[in-house]
């Protein structure tokens, strides 16, 4: 291609599948070290073991990537499946802990059932284990694929790859910041607007990604004969307030854990609904904090929780507020795309306190997706 007197050369660059390997290993290695777990808590089943059996399960998931993910351990595994081993391993470790706890979706396990020694581990809690995405669950089973579920799962699949690629061709040139740098002569709106612009994209970029990733095992699971849970609904499109965003839009895998071995155990121990959120936010900044600590070089503690806590406040205030007959007349009132607008803005003053510890990542998230590389011929 020739434009202004100079040959280009135009091509496409498929995804980096040696990081999509890691990611997926990782994924395989993790979930089999979780049911291996599973099984040895069952073998002390009926005894006074069960309690220490449980403990040490889930210690293993939590400290042992930590060990592995210090300097000088796995120097090989790039940066993005660092924080995915420990997110995978995290995740482990609280289903195991679910259900210790008779949380789980599993009505066999809550009457004794799902974990049995003379039978073996119940087949719904093999597939809730090994999974990265739960399955959707109907009336304590697993729901089952339908035809034509698994074409959809890879057509969804592909569009969310797609979008990727899109954000990243448009981010990766720039250094990940749409707008640029501000400079040492910008005024203070520029240098909030431009700020702004940086972080809604490179929000944008997290999300595609993660709805990717995601996606991916879902697809799996569905391959396998399962359906699996909506993990995003539209959380930067469609959300109208924080606690739409945060209860029925951004990771419902996450929320989902939250809710039944938090939320609703501090609920049932009489504590009020802010109190039990409180715990839900806590529970949630500590998880980011692992990710980050054990796997980010350059991160700065304490950084996820507050995030964490600023929506807790946000969310708080937001059901006073609607407990109020002004609150709903403006909630009713208002359009949802302003709606969404302002739950934007909101992230847009908090995200510095998560994305200030994800620069590490941007490259492999960068790679992830299709690229288009312009060259100058020679």
């Amino acid at each position: 291609m020739e434009v202004g007197g100079v040959e280009w050369a135009v091509s496409l660059e498929a995804p980096d599948l040696g990081l999509w390997a890691q990611i997926v290993v990782i994924a395989l290695l993790v979930s089999a070290g979780t049911l291996l777990g599973a099984r040895a808590v069952m073998s002390t089943l009926g005894t006074r073991l069960v309690p220490l059996a449980y403990a040490a399960v889930v210690l293993t998931q939590l400290v042992v990537p930590a060990l592995l993910l210090q300097p000088g351990a796995l120097d090989w595994l790039r940066p993005l499946p660092r924080i995915i081993l420990a997110g995978i391993s995290w995740l482990g470790a609280w289903r195991v802990v679910e259900l210790g706890m008779g949380t789980s979706p599993h009505a066999g396990l809550r009457a004794g059932g799902a974990l049995n020694p003379a039978r073996g581990l119940d087949r719904s809690v093999k597939v809730y284990l090994l999974s990265v995405v739960e399955p959707v669950f109907d009336k304590s089973l697993p729901v089952l694929a339908q035809k034509g579920d698994v074409k959809k799962a890879f057509l969804s699949l592909a569009v969310s790859l797609a979008r990727l690629s899109v954000v990243v061709n448009v981010l990766a040139p720039r250094g990940y910041n749409a707008a640029g740098i501000p400079g040492p002569g910008s005024t203070t709106l520029e240098f909030i607007v431009i700020s702004a612009v940086n972080i809604y994209c490179q929000v944008w970029m997290l999300y595609l990604f993660l709805l990717t990733a995601l996606g991916l095992f879902s697809t799996v699971l569905v391959a396998v004969g399962f359906v699996p849970i909506q993990v995003f609904n539209s959380p930067l499109s469609r959300s109208t307030s924080p606690r739409d965003f945060w209860g029925r839009r951004w990771n419902l895998l996450v929320h989902g854990l939250i809710k039944r071995t938090v939320f609703v155990p501090l609920r049932k121990l009489g504590l009020s609904g802010p109190s039990a959120a409180l715990g839900g936010y806590f529970v949630s900044g500590i998880f980011h904090e692992y990710l980050f600590v054990v796997s980010m070089r350059t991160y700065v503690a304490g950084t996820m929780t507050a995030f964490f806590l600023c929506h807790m406040v946000c969310t708080v205030v937001e059901t006073a507020v609607m407990s109020t007959r002004v609150g709903k007349t403006v909630a009713a009132q208002l359009p949802a795309p302003l709606s969404t607008a302002l739950v934007t803005s909101l992230f847009l003053v908090t995200a510095p306190l998560f994305f200030d510890a994800m620069q590490e990542l941007y490259m492999d998230i960068g790679t992830a997706g299709f690229r288009l590389v312009v060259s100058q011929k020679l």
